[in-house]
This record gives C-alpha cells, sequence and structure tokens, in this order.
C-alpha cells in the first residue's frame, strides 16, 4: 500500500506500479485505487498475483499523481529494493528475538551472498551472518575436523536436503543450486562439476 498525506490532499491516482525480481523478470501485480474502490481515497493498493520466491531480492517501482483542494496536481515516485525472507515464518521470529541481527542482515540485500557461519562445538546455537539458530543436533570432531549437521544450516539458509544412497551423498538444492556432500570422497559437487575438499561429508 501507498499513501500520499498532508494539508490540501484530497485524492490519490496510480499512474504506474512495478515489481521485478533479481534477474528482471517482471512479477504480475494486482492494483486497486480510488477511482476504483470507495473504501480508497489518498491510498493505492498493489499485491503480487502469486507469492513471492524466498530469499529473493526485488526492486519496486511506483508513480502517483495527487490532487490538491486547490485543483492542482503533483506528481509523486517511489524506488526501492527488499529481500524476501529465506524461509517462511523466520523473519516473524527473529524479528521478535533477534531484531538488529535479523534487520542487519536483511538490509545487506546481495552484498551478503557469501555467507559466515559459526559455531561452538558444546553450543546448542550456531550462527549465520551473526543472527543464532538452534541446533537439532550438536556439531562432531572427527580427526581433528569439525562438522556441523548440513540439515541444520540448509534450514537456516532456506534449502532443502536429502540423502542419495546410490552416491552416499546428502544433496543440498536451492532455486537453481544443487551442491553434492559425498560421504565417501573427499569432494563436493557444484551443479555438476566437481571439487576437492580435506575431508568428506559425514
Amino acid at each position: 500500500m501507498a499513501t500520499v498525506s498532508g494539508p490540501g490532499v484530497e485524492k490519490v491516482s496510480l499512474d504506474e506500479a512495478s515489481l521485478e525480481d533479481e534477474s528482471g523478470r517482471q512479477v504480475a501485480l494486482l492494483k486497486n485505487e480510488p477511482s476504483k474502490d470507495d473504501h480508497l481515497d489518498k491510498q493505492v493498493i498493489m499485491m503480487p498475483v502469486k507469492p513471492l520466491e524466498q530469499d529473493m531480492t526485488y526492486r519496486a517501482q511506483i508513480k502517483l499523481t495527487a490532487t490538491m483542494s486547490d485543483g492542482t496536481r503533483r506528481a509523486f515516485s517511489k524506488d526501492w529494493t527488499f529481500r524476501t525472507e529465506p524461509i517462511q515464518g523466520i523473519g516473524v521470529t527473529k524479528l521478535h528475538k533477534d531484531a538488529a541481527a535479523y534487520a542487519l542482515q536483511m538490509g545487506n540485500l546481495d552484498l551478503n551472498r557469501q555467507h559466515s557461519v559459526r559455531f561452538g562445538l558444546t553450543d546448542h546455537i550456531y550462527y549465520v551472518d551473526t543472527i543464532p539458530f538452534l541446533m537439532k543436533q550438536e556439531p562432531l570432531i572427527v580427526v581433528g575436523t569439525s562438522f556441523l549437521y548440513i540439515r541444520d544450516l540448509a534450514a537456516a539458509l532456506g534449502a532443502s536436503v536429502s540423502w542419495d544412497d546410490s552416491q552416499k551423498a546428502a544433496v543440498y538444492k536451492k532455486k537453481d543450486k544443487e551442491i553434492v556432500f559425498y560421504n565417501n570422497q573427499n569432494a563436493y559437487s557444484l551443479n555438476g562439476e566437481n571439487y576437492s575438499t580435506d575431508s568428506g561429508a559425514n
């Protein structure tokens, strides 16, 4: 919703409204304004036809015209960017519990595509980009190497994890990315291309 308020504003009309994702694709919008709805006078409403994708950066643009009490018309425009939450519902949880850290992370938008993870071997909490998450399984040490439960990390980043028994590997999927963590070799695969590691996944 967008509102034009202040002395002398009588009514508002919507001239243009658009929403596009980070790849530049236009998102279909439902639009409502005072000329179509007698419940509105200084407000316009825009709503995506379909739910927005999770963990996606969007750019919104809107242009309005306000008719003043003296008959003059004034143009207003607004352009802004926002990012949706990585997994459904986490925004509500974090804004009530870790508001400052979560707001900082979401405000970074595309600047924060490389994530940092921190955890203690005896902790019940791990941190993704300074935001705490509860561990479902404690970390593991094997011959001096520490491992974080991949399903915990995937949940924080909005990805899904499944087990591929034929490859003996955990498969991590999010949008157009697929990472395969092999249990029986010191390597992982990113979208079909293999990379070596110091140890296999456990």
